[in-house]
C-alpha cells in the first residue's frame, strides 16, 4: 500500500516541509532556486540575468579567456555561452577578440563598461548572499561552504551543462 504525502498544515504558525527534505538532490534544487531569485533581484536592475552575471563575472576575472573555456568554467553549454557572449557584446559590457595564434578561437574581455557594472554590482550581489546566510552563525556559514565546496569538487565529473534540456522531437513524436 502506497503512504500519502503529508497534507500542508493549515496552520501558518510553522512551515510545512516536503516530505523530501531529507534528499540532497531536492535541497539542492531549493537551494538554488533561492539563490538564483537572490541574485536575479539585484542583477536585474542592471538588466541582466542569473546567466549573463554569472558569464560576465568570469570573463573579468580571467580576461582574454576563450569561449570554449569559459563554458566549462561557467558550467554552461557552448551553444549557449555563445548566446550569452552575444547579448554581453549588445550590451557593450564584453569584446571579443581574435587569437593571434588561431583565428578560429575568440578571446573574451570586459569592457570598461562590463567592469565598472562588475564594480558596482558585485557587492550588492555580496550583500544579498550574506542576507541569504544570514540564519547561520559565522562558524556555520563557513563550515556550510567548506562542505558545499567539497561535495562540489567531488562530484565535478557529473556536470553535463545542457543536459536537462528535452530532447529535439521530430514530427511523428520520436526524439532525435
Amino acid at each position: 500500500m502506497q503512504s500519502e504525502l503529508p497534507k500542508p498544515p493549515h496552520k501558518a504558525d510553522k512551515p510545512w516541509q516536503s516530505p523530501f527534505w531529507h534528499i540532497p538532490g531536492y535541497l539542492a534544487r531549493r537551494l538554488q532556486m533561492i539563490c538564483t531569485a537572490v541574485v536575479t533581484d539585484v542583477a536585474e536592475r542592471e538588466k541582466l540575468n542569473l546567466l549573463q552575471w554569472a558569464v560576465l563575472v568570469h570573463i573579468c576575472e580571467a580576461p582574454d579567456i576563450d569561449q570554449s573555456s569559459l563554458a566549462d568554467f561557467a558550467s554552461v553549454d557552448k551553444t549557449s555561452i555563445g548566446r550569452l557572449v552575444d547579448q554581453l557584446e549588445a550590451m557593450n559590457l564584453v569584446e571579443r577578440r581574435a587569437n593571434g595564434k588561431d583565428r578560429r578561437i575568440w578571446m573574451l574581455r570586459a569592457t570598461p563598461r562590463g567592469q565598472e557594472v562588475r564594480r558596482r554590482v558585485g557587492p550588492k550581489i555580496a550583500v544579498a548572499q550574506n542576507q541569504l546566510l544570514s540564519c547561520l552563525t559565522a562558524k556555520e556559514r563557513a563550515s556550510f561552504l567548506s562542505l558545499l565546496r567539497r561535495v562540489v569538487a567531488a562530484n565535478e565529473g557529473s556536470i553535463r551543462p545542457g543536459a536537462g534540456r528535452r530532447k529535439p522531437v521530430n514530427s511523428r513524436g520520436e526524439t532525435t
